[in-house]
Order: C-alpha cells, then sequence, then structure tokens
C-alpha cells in the first residue's frame, strides 16, 4: 500500500547533521502518514565508537518470535514484516545521508484521530511527569488526573500520552521507591518527619527473626491535641486491603469545635491481646502516662452490645460522644489507600493528607468563630414552640432511662406501669377540665356579641355586575378622562364669543 503524498518525503540523497535530527525527522513523517517507527539496527566504527550507519523502519517490520510459554491470554499478533525503511550512512563530510527508502506499507495505516495511540508517538515529557506527580501527591485518581491534562491540552489527542502510559509511569516511580523494601520506606518516611519536627514520636516492634510486627507514630501536633482534648477518646481499627493486609488503628476525639482530631494511628500485625497490650503501653509512653476518662471501642463484645443504650452511659463522661461512630467515620477518608497494589510509602502520603483535611477544618472553624457572631441555639423566651420540644426531651429521655432500669424486674416494672396509668388518668382528668373552661369562655364571648345586637340573617349580596349587551364598563379613569373630554367644548365655545383678553381668572373659575 502506497502511503499518502506529502511536501517533504524521505529521498535518497537527504542530509541530517545528526542521528538525532534524521530520527525526528523520521518521527515526525510516521506522525504524519500514520505508521508507528522503531529503529532496528545500527553499526560503529571500531576506530572511534562513533555510528556509521543505521537504519529506521515502520513498527510492524519483521515478525515477532514464538512463545514457548502457555499462555491463557496470548497477545494480539502486530508484526506484518512490513517493508518501509529508511537506511542512512555516515558521509565523508560528516553527515549523515539518505542512501535507501521504502515507501510502500502492507497494512492499513493509522487515521489522524488514532495516530496519537501509537506508541512511537506518546511519550510523557518532564513538565508533564512533574504534572502527574503533583496530582498524586493531592490524591486526584489517575482518571481525574487524566481528564485534567486532557482539558488543559484541549483534547486528549494532543495531550501526547495515554492513561495507560501514566499508569506505567506511577508505577515504575513507585517500584523506584521501593528499592530498599517497606521496612527502608518505613524508615524513611518517619526519618523525614523527624527532620521536620523533632518532637515526632514512633515506635515499632519486633518479633524473634526481627521482622517488624507492630508500628506506632503520632506527630507534635497529636500530642498537643491529646493533652487539651484527650479525655474522651474513640478506638477503632479497619483492615487494610493492601499488600501487607494489616488493620490500622486510630486514636480519635472531639476538639472544642466538636471536629474530628486524630490522636494516635498504628499498623497492628493482628488483633490479638499481646498486639493491643503493647499498643496502649505506647500509647500511654507517648503522652507521659496520661491516660484518657473514656474510651470508645467495639472491640469489646460487651460494649459493643451495650453502647447504643443511653443509660449505660448516663454516669460515663462523653463529651457528647456515643459510639465509635467517629472512627467510623474517619474510616470512610482512608479508603482510597486500603486498595490492593497500595505500598506503605502511598499510605503514609494519603495519611497525611487526611490529617491535614481535619486540621484545615478545625482553621475554618476559628476564622468563623473570629469572624462570624454567635447565634443562639436553645430555647428563646416565650417561644411556645421551642419551649414545648425542650419539655419533651427533657421527659423523653427520663422515660427511656427508667424503662430500661427496671425491665431486668417484673415487680420494678409492674409498680412503675400502675404509677404511669395514675398519672394518665390524672392528665386526662386535667385536660377535660381545661378543655370545659374553655369552652366555657367562648360560650359566654358568644352570647356577649349576640345580646349588643340583632341576630344577623346572611351576607348581603353584592349587585350583579353582567353586562347589558354589548357595552363594556368603564374604569373610574375611563370616567374622568370622558368628564375633560365634556369641559373642552365649552372653553372653545367661550373664547370664540369674545376676544382672548375677555377670558380672566374668574371665568375659568366659573366653569
Amino acid at each position: 500500500m502506497e502511503c499518502m503524498d506529502v511536501a517533504w518525503k524521505p529521498r535518497v540523497g537527504l542530509q541530517f547533521d545528526t542521528l538525532e535530527a534524521a530520527w525526528k525527522y523520521w518521527c515526525e513523517y510516521g506522525r504524519i502518514t500514520g505508521f508507528g517507527v522503531r529503529k532496528q539496527y545500527w553499526n560503529r566504527r571500531k576506530v572511534d565508537g562513533v555510528i556509521s550507519s543505521c537504519r529506521y523502519v515502520c513498527c510492524k517490520e519483521g515478525h515477532r518470535k514464538d512463545d514457548k510459554r502457555t499462555v491463557m491470554k496470548p497477545r494480539a499478533e502486530t508484526r506484518t514484516d512490513c517493508l518501509v525503511r529508511i537506511t542512512l550512512f555516515l558521509g565523508s563530510n560528516n553527515k549523515y545521508v539518505v542512501h535507501e527508502f521504502v515507501e510502500e506499507h502492507n497494512h492499513p495505516l493509522q487515521v489522524p484521530e488514532t495516530t496519537h495511540m501509537l506508541a512511537s508517538h506518546r511519550n510523557i515529557t518532564e513538565v508533564q511527569a512533574h504534572q502527574i506527580d503533583l496530582a498524586e501527591s493531592s490524591g486526584l485518581q489517575q482518571k481525574s488526573s487524566f481528564q485534567l491534562m486532557s482539558t488543559l491540552a484541549g483534547h486528549r489527542t494532543n495531550v501526547g500520552y495515554t492513561p495507560l502510559d501514566a499508569k506505567n509511569y506511577l508505577k515504575a516511580k513507585r517500584q523506584r521507591g521501593m528499592l530498599y523494601g517497606e521496612v527502608g520506606c518505613l524508615m524513611e518516611c518517619f526519618q523525614r518527619q523527624l527532620i521536620e519536627n523533632p518532637s515526632f514520636f514512633h515506635a515499632y516492634q519486633m518479633d524473634a527473626e526481627e521482622q517488624i510486627t507492630n508500628v506506632f507514630w503520632a506527630d507534635a501536633k497529636m500530642v498537643i491535641d491529646y493533652r487539651c482534648f484527650g479525655e474522651v477518646i474513640s478506638l477503632d481499627t479497619t483492615y487494610c486491603t493492601n499488600q501487607t493486609n494489616r488493620p490500622l488503628t486510630l486514636f480519635s476525639g472531639f476538639n472544642h469545635y466538636q471536629g474530628v482530631v486524630i490522636f494516635r494511628a498504628a499498623l497492628l500485625y493482628d488483633e490479638t491481646a499481646e498486639s493491643f497490650k503493647w499498643l496502649f503501653e505506647t500509647f500511654l509512653e507517648a503522652h507521659n502516662q496520661k491516660q484518657p476518662q473514656t474510651i470508645f471501642t467495639d472491640q469489646d463484645q460487651a460494649m459493643a452490645k451495650e453502647k447504643w443504650a443511653s443509660c449505660y452511659l448516663k454516669d460515663v463522661f462523653t463529651l457528647g460522644m456515643r459510639s465509635t461512630q467517629l472512627s467510623e467515620s474517619l474510616n470512610s477518608d482512608f479508603k482510597a489507600c486500603m486498595k490492593p497494589g497500595v505500598g506503605i510509602k502511598q499510605f503514609f502520603a494519603h495519611f497525611e493528607r487526611v490529617v491535614e483535611d481535619k486540621r484545615y477544618n478545625e482553621l475554618k472553624h476559628e476564622y468563623d468563630f473570629r469572624y462570624k457572631l454567635p447565634m443562639l441555639r436553645y430555647e428563646v423566651e416565650g417561644d411556645p414552640k421551642l419551649s414545648t420540644i425542650r419539655r419533651y426531651r427533657h421527659l423523653a429521655g427520663k422515660m427511656i432511662r427508667l424503662a430500661c432500669d427496671v425491665s431486668t424486674s417484673e415487680e420494678y416494672c409492674q409498680l412503675v406501669d400502675d404509677n404511669i396509668n395514675n398519672l394518665i388518668s390524672k392528665i386526662t382528668k386535667l385536660r377535660l377540665q381545661t378543655n370545659s373552661l374553655t369552652d366555657k369562655y367562648k360560650d359566654d364571648a358568644q352570647m356577649s356579641a349576640n345580646n349588643n345586637g340583632t341576630q344577623p340573617r346572611g351576607f348581603k349580596l353584592r349587585p350583579s355586575t353582567k353586562r347589558k349587551g354589548n357595552k363594556r364598563f368603564k374604569s373610574w379613569v375611563e370616567l374622568q378622562a370622558n368628564r375633560k373630554k365634556s369641559i373642552t367644548p365649552i372653553l372653545d365655545q367661550s373664547t370664540s364669543q369674545g376676544p382672548l383678553h375677555d377670558i380672566n381668572d374668574s371665568g375659568l373659575d366659573d366653569i
């Protein structure tokens, strides 16, 4: 198949100063024509090692070697033994000259809309690599990141690479980052934190084989937050489905704005008693043995059954916390770093982003506190609706706690039931008396109104506004306009009967 005509096809005798210029020329020719390119071979001179000849061919040149492996889904064949090529020799003037050019293809060419998908025409530049790194560090998914690059370039055909290229680039980068293994990456993250803040605390536990089993860490802000708001904490674990498959343990609580704060975090090998014992000992060591007053957790089965009942928390200092729902809401923020293939370095990067988001929320509350005026969210004196709500909540809480306390004894339950029946009877009588007095006041007011005048016999009917014939009723404005028109002829008549100077102010007043 002959390629399309272009203004600058390769030709025998065409010269290039360098091989790099010749390769760029061949790539551009393939992009415009619609085929991929690759390098077949090059020869070097033994004297100085300079390339004396080379050949650039079509990407479909030759045939793929037979794969002796048993593959369930073998790759599709792409080679067609295409003969299109260009051969260059180094001339006496140290320039590379086209010695041979074969133009005819034996396969269909790509259309301009699909040429950018050819491997030889895809390349991630240094600037684009930096943009991909920024998108990943910002938490953008690869699909969203590529869509952003496509928007900036005008269309995805102008980006210069495909989503698969970006995925392979990030994968290769992660593999280079894991050069020293997971332990090396972990120590690197902790060392960086120590350099940025010497108050960073971390600890890890090893087994008999010197393998790290449990990891615990906290930065300086977490230590300060626990010192200020660590009376009530929530402890929960969520399983990481990544390469390590370790439970992520979070210590969290509320700050003075009822916002979520993270006090500590740990990656455990398992959820055994030994692991939790080490966890709590390390937790107290990090906080100078300061113990919280209340801990919410779902690790204790008995607590997991009773955590919903308010009666179990009536004498407990909770700061408004009722269950481990706080930690469970945090777990949803860490879903992105709990997917297969996520390494330890990615996990810590995502963990830091979540912590920064929570701390930024605290700054927003601080800004609102200093910028906005406070609003009263409780009962306003004289508001009957808010008073009703307040009384209902007050009594409902007491009744629920009372029912929980007496439900274990038949005698107590019967006593409460009898008293409630008596209360219902008394309240019913009071409501009936109140209604009878209200009806009496209404009857007296009606009799007083009747004695002051005659009894009404009905509503007074308005006169009919139905038009007679086709004549339309005129409005007051139209009537006034007709009245002025009726006055105008009189003025004209008076002016016509005498000279202009005979009409004085008294005459106008008479009219």
